[in-house]
């Protein structure tokens, strides 16, 4: 196989025109004469077993030629494309240009690229920066979850409050008949955790172990068909239960789970922690508006069929998980008084917005040399995945190398945008919102001013022509 020429088209597609040496081609007809001898019989000769010049004469030599092309073209097409060094998306087009007897047989493939993207300005933009304020508040929550992690676990003595965890028995009755599902034993419930119906934990709240209780309460509208906005009674039995008792915030306390031996130290310890990802998280969402913006400003034209490939890639992906859940896609769409295909179509502006986003990243990375290493891919891999083990992580860079190294572009260059551009204040954005919409009133009303002069100037005109 050789290639013959490379030619780019248009912005998303190109052509490729290659070959198939004559050799290869003789050896493909004699290959195909062998196989279809089986069938032939000839006195004196085993099946397929005479010589080739006598098994020839069976076959028309134009058809056995067709045969080779069209068998030498599914081997050698995606070969050549790629030793031509196109990067195609969808599904080739292939003429065969030249078929002839002793002959190289010649074919043109057409193929939608990966398109041209004139990227808009990504560098020295402006956008607004918002960084979460850490207050009192989240130190004192993250505090608190230290806390529980150390807390002891003490059988109840006093009535039930919110938060304590109970073993309950209940039965329940609607209009004086059990129900399915009304009844059981031995449920272990956090009271407050919301996981029975409206009003029934806080039934249980000034209970003691040993006490029973009757109270009626009622399902919300949209319970299941049979119990919906009805009234059950249910008479409750509190078995046991017990509630975590925090350890004191105390120096003795921070030394024993931190590197720090005061409360202050480790209290300024995780203001510090959560300033940090507050800030990375303000300068994440700062770079994820400028490349926003970027999209905005640039232009591309992707080939429908890399935006088909990847509707029915999403459309297969969320029918798998629909059948997981013993759901068909047809039933759902019949649901909706819609077809399998609108479905599958209100994919398209989000597929758009991806591949958009996809190719102005991977233009930015080639413009900027910013490919990722095999270090970025692994950080990629531990802030995905925290605290994944090496054999997995390692197992992940060998099965999703490709998929990994896109996202690990994609943050790299998010937060790259947020290093090469301006952020705003509250302030300083309101400030220029102001700006822009005083240039606008202005702009309208010279606009404005402009149209009653010609109005004037055509009054005069437009008497004189009725005069005449």
């Amino acid at each position: 196989m050789k290639i013959i020429s490379v030619e780019k088209i248009s912005s998303n597609q190109a052509r490729v025109v290659y070959a198939v040496e004559k050799e290869t081609v003789q050896k493909r007809m004699e290959k195909l004469v062998r196989q279809e001898s089986r069938n032939i019989r000839i006195p004196g000769f085993r099946p397929g077993k005479a010589p080739l010049s006598m098994l020839k004469s069976f076959f028309n030599e134009n058809a056995v030629l067709e045969g080779a092309a069209h068998d030498l073209l599914n081997e050698t097409i995606t070969e050549a494309i790629l030793e031509a060094g196109v990067e195609f998306v969808g599904r080739p087009q292939v003429d065969i240009t030249k078929m002839e007897k002793d002959e190289d047989i010649e074919y043109t493939v057409t193929v939608d690229v990966m398109p041209d993207v004139e990227l808009g300005e990504y560098k020295g933009l402006t956008a607004l920066r918002m960084a979460e304020e850490v207050t009192d508040e989240k130190i004192d929550a993250e505090i608190l979850k230290d806390r529980q992690k150390q807390a002891v676990r003490v059988d109840l003595d006093r009535p039930v409050e919110n938060n304590d965890t109970v073993v309950i028995d209940y039965v329940g009755k609607i209009n004086g008949e059990a129900f399915e599902g009304g009844s059981a034993e031995e449920v272990t419930l956090k009271v407050g955790s919301k996981q029975f119906i409206p009003g029934f934990e806080d039934q249980l709240i000034g209970m003691e172990v040993g006490d029973s209780k009757t109270f009626t309460v009622t399902f919300p509208e949209n319970y299941a068909a049979d119990l919906s906005g009805k009234e059950a009674e249910f008479e409750v039995t509190v078995r046991h239960g017990y509630y975590e008792q925090l350890p004191e915030l105390d120096d003795e306390f921070v030394s024993d789970i931190s590197d720090f031996d005061k409360v202050d130290d480790y209290r300024n310890a995780i203001r510090d922690r959560l300033q940090k990802a507050a800030d990375s998280q303000a300068d994440y969402q700062f770079g994820e508006s400028i490349l926003n913006t970027v999209m905005s400003e640039s232009s591309m034209d992707i080939p429908e069929s890399m935006i088909t490939e990847e509707m029915n890639a999403r459309f297969d992906y969320m029918k798998r998980q629909l059948e997981m859940q013993g759901i068909k896609m047809e039933d759902l769409a019949e649901q909706q008084h819609r077809t399998v295909d609108q479905m599958k179509e209100d994919l398209r502006d989000e597929v758009v917005n991806n591949l958009q986003r996809f190719l102005v990243v991977r233009a930015i990375v080639a413009q900027e040399g910013l490919e990722a290493t095999d270090e970025d891919i692994l950080d990629t891999i531990h802030r995905l995945y925290p605290g994944v083990s090496k054999q997995d992580a390692d197992r992940m860079m060998e099965r999703r190398r490709e998929s990994l190294k896109e996202t690990a572009e994609d943050y790299k260059v998010v937060l790259k945008l947020a290093e090469w551009n301006q952020p705003q204040t509250m302030d300083e954005y309101l400030k220029a919102m102001e700006q822009v919409k005083a240039a606008n009133e202005a702009e309208a009303t010279v606009t404005d001013a402009e149209a009653e002069t010609a109005t004037d100037e055509e009054a005069p005109k437009a008497a004189e022509e009725s005069a005449e």
